[in-house]
């Protein structure tokens, strides 16, 4: 059997493949990008409790709270207090009105991490207070260039807290104003929403991307090729054969001297069920995710019908006189499927039957030499 193969034109389906492959795959890329740095917004996280509170804080380098004076005697874990306006709070500081966070409700305590350095025992001043705690700001370095770019962690006891209106209060209404407590408690992005729906479509088109990409892999840069396979299960047919991949409308099309057939190939494993033209595969639970590398079963018969009819379509136009009817075949190379066949509209064979198939076939009808070689030499010139 001679076996013809249009090497320009696989070259180039496999280096398209590569290309939206990798192309698919960067934007996958950035869809994860940002779908992992878009935020809905900056929100002040809410403790149950003071020693909860003193936990998290003691947890966290870049965590800053707030609680009151008397229920940071309940705190456990070691986290530092630090100074407003220069004076560090304490019984006599308060009693004598110098620490400035008190109200008729007692004195606020503020509170960070051992480890932070930047605020360290000079403490803050209120409006840098303010600002520190106000969610707009939501690195360290948006409220003092010199202080570290990682995202602030600010905590505080429930809204129903009387800390929590003190420090509304004291701190933010001063210095906001009205919006001093919604700041207090959250900002949102305002470009979140639009940034979610770039993340799905980066996503989604990433992912088609990818699997289109690995369609044409798999077709035309991955040996064994299926027309390569389909060549190995033909061998032993004499010179009188020939088989064209990839040259001609249809991608598979054998000739020899029972007639002209195109091949619908298919390589699913598991159990393939059809009655009449409708197809059903059962196989693993993930091929919904093959669905888009065009790896679902689709309908066989129908594709056979196509490309035989794209064939036929080519030898009126260029052979006109030819009186030859192009035969299509489902071909399911999978040795590992199994077929379920009610009266399918095109014959569908695993490769073991094929042969047999083909050499019946020739029994039953014959080209003539003449006819024969007009279409070995039309098949031969590559329309792709």
């Amino acid at each position: 059997m001679r076996v013809y193969t249009n090497d320009r034109y696989i070259k180039r389906r496999a280096k398209i493949g590569q290309i939206v492959s990798w192309a698919g795959l960067a934007v996958l890329a950035l869809g994860l990008f940002i779908t992992v740095r878009t935020s809905p917004g900056v929100f002040l996280r809410f403790a149950n409790d003071p020693a909860s509170l003193a936990r998290e804080v003691s947890r966290n380098r870049n965590a800053i709270g707030f609680m009151s004076f008397d229920d940071l005697q309940l705190a456990a874990d070691p986290v530092t207090v630090i100074a407003i306006d220069g004076v560090t709070p304490s019984q006599e500081t308060i009693d004598s009105g110098q620490y400035p966070l008190v109200d008729a409700a007692g004195a606020l305590v503020v509170i960070i991490n051992p480890q932070n350095s930047w605020v360290g025992a000079a403490g803050l001043d209120m409006a840098t207070l303010a600002e520190t705690f106000s969610t707009a700001n939501q690195r360290w370095i948006n409220v003092n260039q010199q202080w570290p770019n990682s995202a602030i962690a600010r905590l505080s006891l429930p809204q129903e807290n009387p800390a929590f209106t003190s420090f509304t209060d004291l701190v933010m209404e001063p210095a906001y104003g009205a919006q001093g407590e919604e700041l207090l408690v959250g900002t949102v992005n305002p470009n979140y929403s639009r940034m979610v729906l770039a993340s799905f479509a980066c996503l989604g088109i990433g992912f088609i991307a990818a699997q289109i990409g690995s369609y044409n892999q798999r077709r035309f840069n991955r040996s064994p090729r299926p027309d390569e396979r389909l060549a190995t299960e033909l061998k032993g047919f004499d010179d009188r054969y020939a088989l064209y991949s990839w040259m001609l409308p249809a991608a598979y099309v054998f000739l020899g001297p029972s007639g002209v057939y195109t091949f619908a190939l298919r390589d699913q494993a598991g159990q393939v069920s059809n009655e009449r033209d409708k197809w059903k595969h059962k196989g693993s639970k993930l091929n919904f995710l093959l669905a888009f590398s065009n790896e679902g079963i689709g309908n066989p018969g129908l594709d056979a019908e196509s490309d035989a009819a794209k064939l036929q379509k080519l030898i009126a136009q260029r052979l006109p006189e030819a009186s030859v009817e192009v035969q299509p075949l489902a071909l399911f190379m999978n040795k590992d499927v199994k077929l379920e066949l009610k009266s399918p509209t095109v014959p569908a064979v695993k490769p073991d039957q094929l042969k047999t198939l083909l050499r019946q076939r020739a029994k039953e009808s014959k080209l003539d030499t003449a006819t024969m070689q007009q279409l070995q030499k039309l098949f031969e010139t590559p329309t792709r």
